[in-house]
């Protein structure tokens, strides 16, 4: 990692804490921001742990094969929902723009991409 915008941080470490919170899992940031003043867009990642994305969103299994295939159920569908609408509300909160995804941690660990902690995971009642 060259360098990272220090406004991008500080302007992204309250909302990073509430993600923390709202997904109990930690908050990254991935992508062009880690390395450009003038990134074309944000990239934020919530790295989920495995059991949990399978309560919410299926198994990862067919989570990533149906990434690969196009072939899409239920439920990658109702993540797609979810990371689109999180998307929209951080555009508007942020003003930046902002791509948000929620990824299984077996999955996101399996790229070796720079990744930046922005809030660590935490349960619902504890405060970051």
């Amino acid at each position: 990692m060259d360098r990272c915008s220090p406004m991008i941080v500080i302007k992204l470490d309250a909302v990073a804490r509430t993600l923390a919170r709202k997904y109990s899992c930690p908050i990254y940031l991935v992508g062009s921001a880690l390395n450009t003043d003038t990134p074309r867009d944000v990239d934020i990642l919530a790295i989920m742990p495995d059991d949990e994305f399978a309560k919410r969103y299926g198994s990862v299994k067919e989570w990533v094969q149906q990434g690969e295939t196009g072939d899409w159920g239920e439920a990658r569908w109702r993540w797609s929902r979810e990371c689109t609408r999180q998307t929209k509300q951080l555009w508007r909160v942020t003003d930046m723009k902002i791509d948000f995804q929620i990824q299984p941690e077996s999955y996101a660990n399996s790229y070796k991409a720079p990744k930046l902690l922005l809030a660590e995971r935490r349960g619902r009642n504890h405060e970051l």
